[in-house]
């Protein structure tokens, strides 16, 4: 039987191959178990539970240095003699236990374990043995019982893309094995327990991954309370004050050698949890490792975290080029009581640079603000504040809130309220990075006073509530949201779109008014027929005045394809005065058009049937919409008295060209508006082709008069769509109508 075509001979090899050796066993071990099982040389076929060493219990008798399955559902084998095979496959409900003093030797360079591998020393040195360079894969736990002689041993290099767990030890502290971990190494006996990294000396080493930006997965070394993890030998990560990769989680107590510096810098993530969390220096006799802390290295992969009440002081002054994470109950202070400065912070503009923030619940941050009063003034970092609270996330020297007069969010700068917090600022506030109210009840921002939030660049995304009784200005950047803003909104520049994201439907609200001019943009996007959820609407509680221009964006690829006598709702309101200086609409198949109807409480836009060829039939762009009379509020025009007709034509017309009993060519549709009924509407002209009226047709707003009812008051509108055909409407409608009203409607 060959080697599995996954296993790579045992040589010195480049990281890009091992990244292609993970991809492929991970395919095969999990997508095509079928594939990888026809590979083995013997495979268990003991039964729930048996011994290694009975020959029947297996397929083709005793593993002798070959591959080797274990892969029967719920198989639980125990290693009752010294074993020896060069490949090893656990399945996912299986397990193998190597018993006391006993050991298990792997020639080969893999082990796929997605069940579990025990080893039950109670006293006598039991083992797991490897030769060369192995790589221990799968969703499995090796576990090691809480005793010191169990033991992972060998020469050569063990990749771990896996979780390995418990007390003992992992090296055999003579220099001979190589330790990578790419998975979890976790120290979770008992409490008192330990779990010994020994690599020694020599060429050996232990190096926990970082990912760094690459498709390699972090390293994570975790220790549970009570507990210790120990790494006794060459520490590759560290090096002359620096701990770089890989992920630290620490309720228990991590020791390694950090030099007579210890750790001063971190470009990797350290987690302390709880009160008893600590990381010891032991070539200092077991001293604070993070007493000289002063700085987080790396942007992109530095993280220090606190949660579970675990409290930091640092020794000095502290850099922030990574994230500070701090959970609720937890606090970090530079220097004691904030004695000492956070060098993000520059006094003399009271402004915060550079490094993200991250605080959860009563989780607090203290900090010296170099005789600055009005602290945190302009954020130029990154600030998410999670989780529902009162107590100031940022605080100085003076136990003061230092977010109290927070009032410019900067161009890089970032504000996101998640998990229920609400934040209340002093006053007016601007935006020209990013705010992000996320959903979640109670999320919220408040503007103080009777300030004004106002936006010059950048986007603000309203998924839960943005109050500022002194309205909301938008000169620039984006705003987005599925929430409600309680404020005048004034729209000179920027974009406003409904939904989480752009080219994303929702429905946000305004309480408030609604003005729109200058170089303000609406963007809505249609994505199905659906209100709120598939289309984006802006739901306006008081009055609106339109201008500036309106973007009309079909989502969701080509599945949604709008149909003739389709509308969409897209903007309600109490009240309206103007309309969009420029309207750009999606093109649609088959020739169709759009018009657009400005209500009494809604602006509607719908889909007509072909008409007249236009420039460019996609767009309706730069057209400047024309101002109409409201005075026919309570009456119709004598055009309005043809509506009747107007509306069963139509109907017919729709229901034809779906039925394909005439040309789909109904009629021609032109950008003319018409007041009747307090509304302005589209003029349409049907001609052209076989079976056409003739009628010079006005069309209603809500074209589908005859199938829905039209409400006025605020809220009633109805935004179902509907698209009858020809002769159903005719059936439904002429049948049951008077046959005085009959005739005015064409019936006969």
């Amino acid at each position: 039987m060959q080697t599995p075509a996954f296993v790579a001979t045992k040589t010195a090899r480049s990281w890009k191959l091992r990244r292609l050796i993970f991809v492929a066993a991970a395919i095969a071990a999990f997508l095509c178990p079928l594939a990888t099982f026809a590979q083995c040389n013997t495979s268990w076929q003991g039964g729930a539970s048996g011994d290694w060493s009975v020959a029947g219990n297996w397929t083709s008798g005793v593993p002798a240095n070959n591959i080797t399955c274990i892969t029967t559902a719920h198989s639980a084998v125990t290693l009752d003699v010294n074993g020896t095979t060069s490949f090893l496959t656990i399945g996912s409900t299986d397990s193998l236990s190597i018993g006391n003093g006993l050991s298990l030797t792997v020639t080969g360079n893999q082990i796929t374990n997605n069940g579990t591998i025990n080893l039950l020393g109670t006293g006598s040195p039991t083992s797991l043995v490897l030769n060369g360079e192995v790589e221990l894969f799968g969703t499995g736990k090796l576990i090691l019982s809480n005793n010191s002689q169990n033991l992972i041993t060998g020469s050569g290099t063990l990749l771990n893309f896996s979780t390995i767990e418990g007390a003992g030890s992992i090296g055999n502290g003579n220099g001979q094995l190589s330790i990578e971990n790419r998975g979890t190494i976790s120290a979770n006996g008992p409490a008192g327990s330990t779990l010994t990294i020994d690599v020694g000396g020599g060429n050996a080493g232990f190096f926990n991954e970082c990912k760094c930006g690459g498709s390699r997965p972090s390293g994570v070394l975790a220790v549970s309370r009570g507990d210790t993890l120990n790494i006794d030998g060459n520490f590759n990560n560290f090096f002359d004050g620096g701990l770089s990769g890989g992920i630290y989680n620490v309720t228990g107590t991590l020791e390694f050698a950090a030099g007579t510096t210890g750790i001063v810098s971190l470009s990797g993530s350290i987690n302390l949890n709880g009160p008893n969390a600590k990381i010891l220096n032991t070539s200092e006799n077991n001293s604070n490792a993070l007493s000289g802390f002063n700085s987080l290295s790396d942007p992109n992969f530095s993280e220090f975290g606190l949660a579970g009440g675990a409290q930091f002081t640092t020794g000095g002054n502290f850099g922030v080029s990574g994230t500070l994470n701090i959970g609720s109950g937890s606090k970090f202070s530079v220097g004691k009581n904030g004695a000492f400065d956070l060098t993000n912070f520059i006094s003399n503009t009271s402004t915060l640079m550079f490094g993200a923030y991250k605080l959860t619940g009563t989780g607090q941050i203290q900090f010296n603000n170099g005789g600055d009063s009005s602290d945190i003034v302009n954020n130029d970092a990154i600030i998410t504040l999670a989780g529902a609270s009162t107590t100031s996330s940022f605080i100085d020297q003076n136990g003061k809130n230092a977010l109290a007069n927070l009032a410019d969010n900067l161009v890089s700068g970032s504000l996101i309220l998640s998990t229920g917090r609400t934040f209340t600022t002093s006053g007016s506030f601007t935006n020209a990075g990013i705010v992000d109210i996320q959903k979640a009840n109670g999320t919220a921002m408040i503007i103080g006073g009777a300030g004004s939030y106002s936006q010059t660049g950048g986007s603000t995304t309203v998924n839960e509530m943005l109050i500022a009784s002194g309205g909301v200005n938008v000169s620039g950047g984006s705003v987005f949201g599925i929430g409600t803003i309680t404020g005048n909104i004034d729209l000179t520049g920027g974009l406003l779109s409904p939904g989480m994201v752009t080219r994303n439907a929702g429905e946000l609200t305004v309480k408030g008014t609604y003005t729109q001019s200058g170089a303000g943009v609406l963007d809505v996007d249609l994505g199905g027929a659906t209100a709120g959820t598939q289309y984006d609407v802006l739901n306006v509680t008081g009055a609106a005045s339109l201008g500036g221009t309106l973007n009309v964006d079909l989502i969701n690829g080509f599945t949604f394809k709008p149909t003739v006598g389709e509308t969409f709702d897209i903007i309600d309101y109490t009240s309206e005065t103007g309309t969009f200086t420029t309207v750009n609409l999606p093109k649609l198949t088959g020739g169709d058009t759009w018009s657009i109807s400005y209500n009494a409480t809604s602006v509607v836009l719908t889909v007509d049937g072909p008409g007249s060829a236009r420039a460019n039939p996609g767009l309706v762009s730069g057209v400047p919409a024309k101002r109409v009379s409201r005075g026919l509020m309570a009456g119709v025009s004598a055009d309005g008295a043809r509506e009747p007709v107007a509306i069963l034509s139509r109907a017919a017309c729709f229901g034809a060209r779906m039925m394909m009993m005439i040309s789909a060519a109904c009629g021609s549709e032109t950008l003319a508006t018409i007041a009747t009924g307090g509304e302005r509407r589209v003029s349409a002209t049907a001609g052209g082709g076989s079976g056409a009226v003739h009628n010079n047709i006005l069309v209603h707003n809500n074209i589908m008069g005859a199938t829905r009812a039209i409400s006025t008051a605020r809220g009633g509108a109805s935004r179902e769509t509907s698209a009858p055909a020809a002769a159903m409407a005719r059936i439904y409608v002429c049948a049951y109508l008077p046959s005085g009203v009959g005739h005015a409607m064409g019936c006969n």
